[in-house]
């Protein structure tokens, strides 16, 4: 019961989002599209098959973008991470790592199947510091993401320019052409810092706690330690009876 006692209460923020119109557009968040179809390709009349989320999961759940998020806690919110270092500690047994795996536990992301809408779900033992962080890593989230993105077409164009060169007297290029004319135009949409994700609601957040329940808890420990008595008694009482009878 003292273990349940001990539970730290966490608020819920959440906040649905989208995509840009024309990043989304432009296939920027696909993680691979350099297949060129022509109307003479059996594949032409096939749909585009778009997997952002993809992209978005991968990032989200990278070692990387954790440690992003933990910097920015521990520098912009310190004073509330201090407060709260005891019930984050319990986390890790490492004080290095705590932080770390409790953003890891507590940061959720979700792509709703039927719709393009996209939702990211945030704890904090505060319900107004919940709303206020979950803001700034959704901020963070998008600029990391075009910092992916930024990096990730620099290395498609020099690897296109420099095969274009290269073979520039051996064939036929225009498709290599058309591809560094796509490049260089996602480029220009990210340099643009036209916005790649838009908040398609509030941030919400719970009017109470919600995670751990401790009532559940207690609950769940009360009917263990009978399920442990129960057990323990079946196995005793036959074996003082047998004892009995010799």
């Amino acid at each position: 019961m003292g273990y349940t006692l001990g539970l730290s209460h966490l608020f819920q923020a959440q906040v649905f989002f989208v995509f840009g119109d024309e990043a989304y557009a432009q296939g920027l968040m696909r993680k691979i599209d350099d297949k060129v179809l022509v109307s003479t390709s059996a594949e032409f009349s096939k749909p585009v098959t778009r997997r952002p989320e993809i992209r978005l999961a991968y990032l989200m759940s990278s070692e990387y973008f954790t440690q992003r998020v933990v910097q920015m806690l521990e520098g912009k919110y310190a004073h509330s991470i201090t407060k709260y270092s005891s019930a984050i500690s319990q986390y890790s047994d490492s004080p290095d790592k705590a932080l770390f795996l409790y953003v890891r536990q507590n940061l959720h992301y979700y792509r709703h199947e039927l719709d393009e809408f996209h939702k990211l779900r945030w704890h904090f033992f505060e319900e107004k510091l919940a709303e206020q962080q979950l803001h700034d890593i959704l901020e963070l989230f998008e600029s990391v993401l075009r910092e992916e993105l930024t990096a990730e077409l620099d290395l498609r164009l020099s690897r296109a320019t420099t095969f274009s060169l290269r073979n520039a007297a051996k064939t036929d290029l225009s498709f290599v052409s058309d591809f560094i004319t796509i490049l260089k135009a996602r480029k220009q949409t990210l340099s643009s810092k036209l916005p790649l994700l838009f908040k398609s609601s509030d941030i919400t957040t719970t009017a109470k706690e919600v995670y751990p329940n401790k009532s559940a808890v207690a609950v769940i420990v009360y009917f263990a330690w009978i399920t442990i008595g129960l057990t323990a008694l079946s196995f005793y009482l036959p074996h003082r009876r047998s004892r009995s009878l010799l």
